[in-house]
């Protein structure tokens, strides 16, 4: 299974695990679509919001930290989060999505 964390206080975190175990590698197709999702999600904040990321990246495992949250940037992040829940609906054998918010600030205003 996929497990994505992603948190927001004075940063931004997020923390993707695992394996969505739906095919085989290469056949995978929850694979490939958090994949994609989370690739984008980097590429817009990087491209779009022009924010610096903190990332660490390793087979089955991605760790992202931003320590610029703004408008734009909660809202690609809202976007992301939108979609993996939809997701999460679809595939709940393959991917469990935890959100955490600690400072009050609210996913969908």
């Amino acid at each position: 299974m996929i497990s994505i964390k992603i948190s927001i206080e004075k940063v931004l975190t997020l923390e993707a695990s695992g394996h969505a175990l739906f095919d085989k590698k290469g056949k995978d197709i929850v694979c490939a679509a958090v994949s994609t999702l989370l690739q984008s999600w980097l590429i817009g904040l990087e491209e779009l919001c022009k924010v610096r990321l903190n990332t660490k990246k390793e087979n089955g495992f991605l760790s992202v930290r931003v320590d610029e949250i703004n408008e734009n940037t909660f809202l690609l992040t809202q976007n992301l989060v939108l979609s993996l829940k939809i997701l999460e609906k679809q595939y709940k054998e393959n991917i469990k999505v935890e959100l955490e918010e600690k400072d009050g600030s609210r996913w969908f205003r």
